[in-house]
């Protein structure tokens, strides 16, 4: 049974996404109207286009949970944790937060760029996106356990950029690596290895 005319532009959106992310570049779009239980045309009323369509439903930023004042919505909560509970334990948290978005993230990307519809310049404009601001706030909250005493003194920016690097190159293999089971890692296992590596160096001395 089709869904009713009134359906919403963000519901055509994650149905197109999903047809993309399965099917690549060769998704129809008699495929995703079939998925997002519409027919053809009133894709084309609303978008215009495949490649509008493309556009719209691969938009990074959009997905990235950016609310109105351009600011990613995981932000405050990082800073909020200064103090909070075990370190080792929210950047296990985090981790697995961050790791499970770029799953996402990272196919739009190179699909994005596959299609020619962006520029690596289409993402620096406007508001910084989520993850340089993730890395901002994951470097101010290390930079408030450090003053506390909690992690010991080091260079905040490089930490929270490995940190984050590393969920983004796993995303990076599971994307792109033609061998089946690379990373052959599971998903918490490795989170919790690059936490694990991580606190051997960052922990308080004794």
């Amino acid at each position: 049974m089709a869904r009713p005319a009134t359906i919403q532009d963000e519901d055509l959106l994650a149905a197109a996404r999903e047809e993309f992310l399965a099917n690549g570049l060769g998704a129809t779009t008699a495929s995703i109207a079939r998925r997002a239980g519409v027919s053809e045309g009133t894709l084309f009323k609303r978008f215009g286009s495949k490649e509008a369509l493309f556009r719209a439903a691969m938009d990074v930023r959009a997905f990235d949970e950016i609310d109105a004042c351009g600011r990613s919505k995981y932000i405050d909560d990082i800073e909020a944790r200064v103090g909070q509970g075990a370190v080792g334990d929210f950047l296990i948290e985090l981790g697995t937060y961050l790791l499970e978005k770029f799953l996402v993230i990272v196919p739009m990307v190179i699909m994005t760029h596959a299609k020619g519809t962006a520029s690596l310049h289409d993402f620096s404009t406007g508001p910084p996106p989520g993850a340089v601001q993730g890395v901002e706030a994951l470097a101010r909250y290390l930079e408030g356990e450090m003053r506390l005493g909690r992690v010991r003194k080091a260079d905040a920016e490089v930490l929270a950029l490995s940190f984050s690097g590393a969920m983004w190159q796993y995303a990076f293999l599971r994307a792109t690596s033609r061998h089946e089971g690379l990373p052959r890692v599971g998903k918490k296992a490795f989170v919790k290895g690059v936490v694990d590596n991580l606190w051997r160096g960052i922990a308080p001395s004794p």
